[in-house]
């Protein structure tokens, strides 16, 4: 099928003086949807029992598809359980656990490939909006994973100053100086607010909906993914005014039939844009729902425990997908499934290729199309958490839990209105078997009773074990790759030079902990640093004293005349004020100069200490002089630096010296 596609694309860049009318959506690949919400429980759904509230929507996609009743997250947290989602693996396989704060300086590896990536590969238009929660910094956001479109919030919506730990403390800087700083929205890699406060937050699901509906609008005429994943119903809870008091259940129920609505606009826009027929739309939740919150919390039904545990209740989450002509409409599947086998099966339904690097999941494709005999397209799943704690797995009707502590609301007074309970800590499982087809809320544990089959899944944990480690038996994983990583680099002591040669004749001296450069002879000279380095963030605060521009390089390099050459950001303190302009220096001159951005040529004050923002990731040159955006150049050209060393220029001119304090280097680990 992959063939055909790829033999139409080539028929169609054949008539190239003509641009090519969009094909016929049944002579092109499917469009993937995937809905993600955020702590909505298994039974949140009006064909899994809901309560207090309706989900017509949603419910639709059930009855016109399929409705997995045993589908799994890989964990019952945020980070983990989108890592799994997208990459396919388990999260620790990947180094990702828990919940990524804002002081996190990992995220995921640029080398593991997404289902955005997977997607582009093939063709694909791909967008995402709402919450990532895999990376903030720079180098791990959305659109350095794939996605051609990003946005949202980086994390998850709580993680702001006004979260319950911390709202009682009056003082705005107290509250982010304990707890966590503002929340800030992304486009793209850019911050377009570096404060979301609660009017906002009310605008998310459907301001999230609004981009997803007009990027299906937009790419109506070739294939797309589209990755919608609502911060809601996260706590805190908002919704639009509009939604307010809808439902019996309270907020909670407004804020879940609001994303019904979305679901409900995603299905009109596809039908609209007369794409619905060739589009696959996935909807699950990224975990159980947060039990401590009680009335602000969801329902997990007859499933024991919630996010935050492995029981049912923590792992088993809505699971739905529609596909008119491919899925069975109203089909229901009791076989287990989990998120890691979504990319392996788009991949599949698409003809795109596997990730090179080892993945867990398998193709479902069977299940999603109720093939008669088709079963789980694994013998087991496995369920870490916290770390590295193997806790848990499945395989057929039975779950395995080894010994491990956990949390518990039982017996515990529920929070209500936005506040928590307290969860019990001190509780304990031990070698525990269940028989999840006669005893869904895990109550009667039958290990004495079935020693072979605890025998035969300890055997296949053995293995995992053996694979990804296990912190809960101190066994050590073959198969664990490292995240990425934002590591610090001390690139100046303040006190000396080590780590920096001279090029020129430049006289450049260490005094009250910053650089001085002064030219000697008059011809340019550097100070450039003896390491190379290929994607990071610079940061430094310079001063430009007498007449003449200079330059700050990064990923220069030196010829075997002498010469350098590079990309250098601009330091010009003429009337010309160019400076934080991007210039290839010895090469092409300038890259992106300040002739359009008044803003930016206003930014440099000369003779004042200035601070200057370099960022460099992939084939991406960015900066920022005083906060102000001054250069953004993206090299398609032959002549791209992936790496190379830093510099720091006095231009020619016998009166002309530089001043610079203040380095700060972050740098991508490779």
């Amino acid at each position: 099928m992959r063939a055909l596609f790829l033999a139409l694309a080539l028929s169609a860049c054949l008539h190239n003086g003509d641009a090519p009318a969009p094909r016929p959506a049944e002579q092109r690949p499917p469009n993937i949807v995937l809905v993600y919400t955020d702590d909505q429980g298994w039974a949140d759904i009006g064909s899994q029992g809901a309560r207090g509230f309706a989900t017509p929507n949603i419910d639709r996609l059930a009855q016109e598809g399929v409705r997995f009743t045993n589908f799994y997250v890989a964990q019952p947290v945020c980070s983990a359980s989108r890592a799994a989602l997208l990459t396919g693996c388990y999260p620790n396989r990947l180094g990702i656990s828990g919940a990524l704060g804002p002081g996190a300086k990992h995220g995921l590896h640029r080398d593991e490939t997404t289902l955005a990536e997977l997607c582009r590969g093939a063709g694909y238009a791909t967008a995402m909006f709402g919450k990532w929660h895999l990376g903030h910094r720079l180098p791990f956001l959305p659109v350095h994973h794939g996605f051609d479109e990003f946005y949202g919030i980086p994390y998850s919506n709580d993680m702001w100053p006004w979260h319950p730990n911390y709202a009682h403390f009056s003082d705005p800087v107290e509250r982010r100086k304990r707890g966590y700083p503002d929340l800030p929205l992304f486009e793209g890699d850019k911050v377009v607010d570096d404060s979301v406060d609660a009017d906002d937050q009310r605008a998310f699901t459907r301001g999230f909906t609004e981009r997803a509906t007009d990027f299906i609008r937009k790419h109506r005429d070739e294939p797309f993914f589209l990755y919608l994943a609502h911060p809601m119903p996260h706590v805190p809870l908002f919704v639009d005014a509009a939604n307010e008091g809808r439902t019996e259940r309270g907020l909670y129920g407004d804020v879940i039939a609001e994303i019904d609505d979305s679901v409900g606009a995603l299905l009109d826009t596809l039908a609209e844009c007369g794409i619905d027929d060739n589009t696959l739309f996935i909807y699950a939740s990224d975990n159980g729902p947060w039990l401590s919150y009680g009335d602000h919390g969801g329902s997990t039904g007859p499933l024991r425990e919630g996010k935050g545990t492995t029981f049912e209740g923590g792992v088993r989450v809505p699971g739905l997908a529609r596909f008119p002509g491919q899925i069975p409409a109203g089909l229901v599947c009791d076989e287990p499934l989990m998120t890691i086998d979504i990319l392996p099966t788009v991949a599949g339904l698409i003809g795109a290729p596997l990730p090179e690097r080892p993945i867990d999941g398998r193709n479902a494709w069977p299940l999603f199309q109720g093939e008669k005999g088709a079963h789980s397209p694994q013998e087991a799943y496995f369920f870490y958490y916290r770390v590295n704690d193997l806790e848990a797995m499945r395989s057929g009707k039975w779950k395995l839990h080894f010994p491990h502590g956990y949390r518990s609301m039982a017996g515990r007074e529920l929070g209500s209105g936005g506040s928590p309970g307290k969860y019990d800590y001190s509780v304990r499982t031990g070698l525990e078997l269940y028989d999840l087809e006669a005893d869904i809320g895990e109550r009667v544990n039958l290990a004495a009773e079935h020693p072979q089959v605890v025998e035969r899944l300890t055997a296949l944990a053995d293995a995992m074990r053996a694979e990804l480690g296990d912190n809960l038996t101190e066994a050590e994983g073959a198969g664990q790759r490292a995240p990425g990583r934002w590591r610090e680099v001390s690139i100046f002591n303040g006190t000396d030079l080590a780590g920096w040669r001279e090029l020129g004749d430049a006289h450049f001296s260490v005094e009250d902990g910053e650089i001085l450069g002064k030219v000697g002879g008059g011809r340019q000279s550097f100070l450039v640093t003896e390491g190379s380095f290929a994607d990071f963030r610079l940061e430094l605060e310079l001063k430009a004293v007498g007449p003449g521009n200079s330059g700050v390089q990064v990923r220069s390099h030196q010829r075997p005349s002498g010469q350098l050459y590079g990309y250098q950001i601009e330091v010009d303190p003429s009337p010309r004020s160019w400076s934080g302009g991007l210039y290839d220096e010895g090469r092409r001159a300038w890259l992106d100069d300040l002739a359009d951005n008044p803003a930016g040529r206003a930014a440099f004050e000369p003779g004042q200490w200035n601070s200057y923002r370099i960022e460099c990731i992939g084939n991406r040159i960015r900066a920022w002089v005083n906060g102000v955006a001054t250069a953004d150049f993206i090299d398609g050209g032959e002549e791209a630096d992936a790496e190379g060393f830093i510099g720091l220029q006095v231009h020619s001119g016998n009166d002309c010296h530089m001043r610079w304090r203040n380095l700060r280097l972050l740098e991508l680990e490779r």
